[in-house]
């Protein structure tokens, strides 16, 4: 068995937390997949529009690829609906 962790919560008390809690359970394959996926989209998306980011107007036509994971700043805007998804199909 692995030495418990010293977590800090938000009311800044130190508490101790198993880190082989059996009652957390691991991501299902199905969310795993889905994280995989969506990192790849965005490794595509970056890599795709790498040299052209930064001083165009980008629109989701502008991208083969759809579903693209937002994060940080959005300068041109592809997550309209501000849900960290941009060009939903």
């Amino acid at each position: 068995m692995t030495e418990p962790a010293a977590v800090t919560d938000s009311s800044s008390e130190s508490r101790e937390v198993d880190t082989e809690d059996p009652d957390i359970a691991a991501p299902s394959a199905e969310e795993q997949q889905q994280d995989a996926e969506a990192a790849q989209s965005l490794r595509e998306y970056e890599e795709e529009h790498a040299n052209i980011w930064h001083g165009y107007d980008l629109d989701c036509s502008d991208f083969t690829t759809r579903n693209i994971p937002i994060t940080g700043s959005d300068p041109n805007r592809l997550d309209r609906d501000g849900d960290g998804v941009g060009c939903e199909q």
